[in-house]
């Protein structure tokens, strides 16, 4: 039999449920750093669209590019 869901909105799994400890030791397989791609590091530029506002704002363009001009 099902058991009693003491909660109104209990889930079946919890999502706070703890998930299996990473192996920290040499079964681990090795592997380099996650590294962003290319392009996510690349200056925010705006194409020209027909029917579409202008260009970007400089406040606009700050915030795109991460506080990088």
């Amino acid at each position: 039999m099902i058991e009693f869901i003491r909660r109104r909105n209990a889930a079946l799994w919890s999502y706070r449920r703890r998930r299996p400890a990473v192996p920290t030791g040499p079964e681990r397989p090795v592997t380099r750093p996650n590294q962003p791609p290319a392009w996510a590091t690349a200056p925010t530029v705006a194409e020209p669209r027909p029917g579409r506002a202008g260009w970007l704002t400089p406040a606009q363009t700050w915030r795109a590019n991460g506080g990088r001009w």
